[in-house]
């Protein structure tokens, strides 16, 4: 595996530009590890919720103390493939769940959550029924996911009542949604549930042989994180004395999971933006071409414009010097030089014939040709003219 040697520097910015829990991924260290390390060289690191609130508020990064008179350099080894990062945090996390007591279970049910007296009196039946699924009773359709064996009742209402107290003292919630209970981390929604294992028989009631599912007897608490399923059940530990490490599973998977929305959340702003920046250039870059070849169009014109005029005022010349300056010619005259300020873009006089035609030599096709009718008024009115012109 590399070695990669960061300054003090380098690290202060990695953790303000990266969630701890992302850049714990890249480096053989747990998040909690590198907060460890960010602590022993005086360096600031992100509040709780920090990632949470910077969509909202733009939380300026904390500077670097000058009082720090350590090592000034750190080195981390690179992970090379994945493997389970998360058991310091996660340990760490357990013991701090059962050092400060959040979590607690009782065998009967003490001042009991809401959810928890809703889901009793489903499977009690004190809704007006109660619903079965073969053997075991259910709560989920109006209270918490449980589905459980009459005689695990108590024992899946009491675990899971801890769990949302854990989760109240927490700041997280519990909701109930389609007959499914998910717990509320970070705004991260987990589902969970508490069930009768199952196992399968075979029967023997048809023709051809078949199975079916069985309750065993056993309880387990699942959830499912990053769409798979996390199961715990009794083993050397019983599933309560597992609940401290269940809820701080819960609780990293939650954080992690929030922080990599907020992380992609987070990219695609910057990517919109860069994209609008460059769409920003190719719109000014074309706007600048486009009036390039309008200038370049503009200026062709001119100067056929100033050729057109020579020709004109020589050809009037030559008329003159030829005696052929007749009033058909007069009346050409008149027409050839309104004709050349039509073309002129200094002038740009209007032209009913010629209205729709583009002028610019980079565009020399008619766009859209006069109607019938201009066209008809406009030649019967230029034969009504006079012959001659007044100068």
């Amino acid at each position: 595996m590399g070695i990669e040697k960061l300054t003090r520097k380098d690290l202060h910015n990695m953790v303000w530009a990266t969630p701890l829990q992302l850049l714990a991924k890249k480096y053989q260290i747990s998040d909690v590890g590198l907060r460890k390390m960010c602590k022993r060289m005086m360096i600031p690191v992100p509040n709780n919720g920090h990632w949470a609130r910077l969509p909202i508020n733009r939380v300026a990064p904390i500077k670097l103390s000058g009082r720090y008179s350590g090592d000034d350099e750190v080195r981390l080894e690179l992970r090379k493939e994945k493997d389970d990062s998360d058991k310091e945090a996660l340990k760490e996390l357990t013991e701090e769940f059962r050092a400060n007591h959040i979590v607690r279970i009782f065998e009967k049910l003490t001042n009991p959550d809401e959810l928890v007296i809703v889901s009793k009196n489903i499977m009690h039946g004190k809704e007006g029924r109660s619903y079965r699924h073969g053997e075991m009773l259910t709560s989920s359709r109006g209270g918490l996911d449980i589905c459980v064996l009459p005689e695990n009742i108590i024992r899946a209402l009491c675990f899971m009542d801890a769990v949302i107290k854990a989760l109240e003292t927490r700041g997280h919630d519990i909701m109930t949604r389609n007959a499914q209970t998910f717990a509320v981390i970070f705004d991260v929604e987990i589902e969970i549930s508490f069930r009768d294992k199952l196992k399968r028989i075979p029967v023997n009631t048809h023709s051809y042989p078949s199975t079916e599912l069985v309750p065993t007897g056993h309880v387990c608490f699942r959830a499912r994180i990053n769409y798979s399923d996390k199961e715990w059940k009794d083993g050397t530990q019983s599933i309560e004395q597992q609940l401290p490490a269940i809820m701080a599973k819960l609780e990293l998977e939650g954080g992690r999971i929030a922080d990599e929305r907020i992380w992609r959340d987070k990219q695609a702003e910057i990517r919109e933006r860069k994209e609008k920046k460059l769409q920003a250039i190719k719109a000014k870059m074309e706007k600048e071409l486009a009036d390039f070849k309008n200038m370049l169009g503009q200026s062709v014109r001119w100067k056929k414009a100033k050729d057109l005029r020579n020709y004109i005022d020589e050809r009037e010349k030559y008329a003159i010097e030829n005696n052929q300056h007749d009033e058909k010619f007069i009346r050409w005259l008149e027409w050839a030089r309104k004709k050349a300020d039509w073309y002129d873009p200094f002038i740009n006089t209007e032209d009913k014939l010629l209205n729709n035609v583009q002028k610019d030599s980079s565009q020399p096709e008619k766009t859209q040709p006069a109607s019938e009718n201009e066209l008809f008024f406009e030649t019967k009115n230029w034969f009504k003219k006079p012959f001659y012109s007044k100068r």
